[in-house]
């Protein structure tokens, strides 16, 4: 499994190594209209270019992935060829299986079963090899401790070709995400404990080699976790797995959709068929009522107020709102009630005065009759004794006429009385529903427009009721 030589991705895509994503972007669109095999058929090397386009910007252009690259940048430089085992020929430690050679796509080519420098071939030994190398760290810490029993780690060795099912290969790369390595790293200890000199010495050489070992397993993790995801992003079968998951999602969405369209449905006809059963419920009492006799009084058409309550007032008006031309109106009809009150009044004051003055001028002539017939006692004249004479025989007829009169006016009086007596306290109108206490108010509200109104709705229900009948 030899490796091309490796050309730097900066230089490939012709960007400084501190561009920005924009930047590199625009220089990856650019080649890559220029360089593609669409535009250059037949031509390998613009092919190859191409490729090494494709694979530069995939690099520069995930965060993650980018970050490595300039960690390593000079150590892939460097040209590695790694032998079968994974070691490599350099100067890089041989302690452990050598991740830089396979961390570019210059490593594999293509994707076939059958090609030992395929993407399956050539990253199926990786995986296998960094599997048996923490097996085998697990196996001698066992044996140090005395213990034949190995460490409850799994971590998966087939990796499989381009038929593997795509859910095994993400149960895959799954085991390989929690990787965490169960390597000593004794070789990076900086210090030999035996030759301290004293415990104190010894003590610190110890703190250092635990420092540096520390920091020796966390490079790896990281080392092995960027491999992980370098191939995870290229692997085909990850991106089939991708578009399946979308179109399943996809799908799932749909059938949301349908169902909740359909439940909306349902709830319309549900809904339509409560209206015609509430509207039939309705005419059949409606029927009732009318057959017994009943009026609702939802169904006058008139503004009586029946005890109802008040009715709230809607959202956003002002409650002590009220119509100005009723308030007008009503005022108007007091006002008349009240002057038809004054003027009873005054018509009754007037007649009071009249009668005083009519028994004062009574009195007065009873007084002056007495008087005359004391002038005739003592000495009157022939002349006015005749006349007394002749009023003394009329007096009679006179006094039976008086007793008449005052006969039919007690008669009148007590009829007057009786009419009185059987006169209402309240006058009411039906139309109106409306209580008055004087005829005078009664009268000007006959003559006002909303009874007016109020009567001929009145009226046109008489004549609804009686067209029933």
């Amino acid at each position: 499994m030899s490796s091309p030589s490796f050309q730097c991705h900066y230089e490939v895509l012709s960007v400084p190594r501190d561009a920005d994503a924009g930047t590199i972007k625009k220089a990856h669109r650019k080649l890559a209209v220029k360089f593609h095999p669409d535009k250059n058929f037949g031509d390998d090397t613009a092919a190859e270019k191409f490729r090494s386009i494709q694979e530069a910007y995939e690099c520069l252009s995930d965060v993650g992935e980018r970050k490595w690259y300039d960690e390593h940048r000079e150590a892939l430089l460097k040209g590695w060829s790694p032998n079968h085992n994974g070691q490599s020929s350099g100067d890089h430690d041989d302690m452990l299986f050598d991740l830089i050679p396979f961390m570019h796509a210059h490593c594999y080519t293509g994707y076939g079963d059958a090609d030992p420098n395929s993407f399956y071939t050539i990253y199926g030994h990786v995986f296998a090899s960094l599997a048996k190398e923490e097996a085998d760290a697990v196996e001698a810490a066992g044996n140090d401790n005395n213990n034949n029993n190995k460490h409850d780690v799994y971590l998966p060795q087939d990796f499989g070709n381009s038929t593997t099912p795509p859910k095994q290969t993400a149960a895959f790369y799954q085991s390989w995400e929690g990787f965490v390595s169960r390597q000593s790293f004794a070789w990076a200890d900086k210090y030999d404990a035996k030759e301290a000199d004293h415990r104190r010495m010894r003590r610190a050489m110890d703190e250092e080699n635990t420092k540096a070992r520390k920091a020796a397993r966390k490079s790896r993790n990281e080392d092995v976790l960027a491999l992980v995801q370098f191939v995870k992003r290229r692997d085909p079968r990850m991106k089939r797995l991708k578009e399946q998951q979308e179109q399943e999602k996809a799908a799932l969405a749909q059938q949301r959709a349908e169902r909740a369209k359909q439940k909306k449905q349902e709830t319309l006809q549900a809904r339509e068929e409560w209206r015609e059963r509430a509207e039939q419920e309705q005419a059949r009492a409606d029927e009732m009522d009318r057959l017994a006799g009943r009026v609702r009084l939802a169904d006058l058409e008139d503004d009586y107020d029946y005890g109802g309550g008040k009715k709230k007032g809607k959202k956003g008006k002002k409650k002590g709102k009220h119509n100005f031309a009723e308030d007008m109106e009503e005022e108007e009809n007091h006002q008349g009630a009240g002057d038809n009150e004054q003027e009873d009044e005054k018509q009754g004051d007037a007649e009071d005065e009249q009668a005083a003055n009519e028994a004062t001028t009574n009195e007065e002539e009873h007084a002056t009759d007495i008087g005359n017939d004391q002038e005739v006692e003592g000495g009157a004249s022939p002349d006015e004794t005749a006349g007394k004479t002749s009023v003394d025989a009329a007096s009679p007829a006179v006094s039976q006429t008086q007793e008449e009169d005052v006969s039919s006016s007690e008669e009148e009086e007590e009829e007057e009385e009786s009419e009185s007596s059987e006169e209402p306290d309240v006058w009411r109108c039906e139309c109106c529903r409306k209580d008055f206490k004087s005829p005078g108010q009664m009268e000007n509200h006959m003559k006002s427009k909303k009874h007016k109104e109020a009567y001929k709705k009145y009226q046109k229900k008489i004549e609804q009721e009686m067209m029933k009948a």
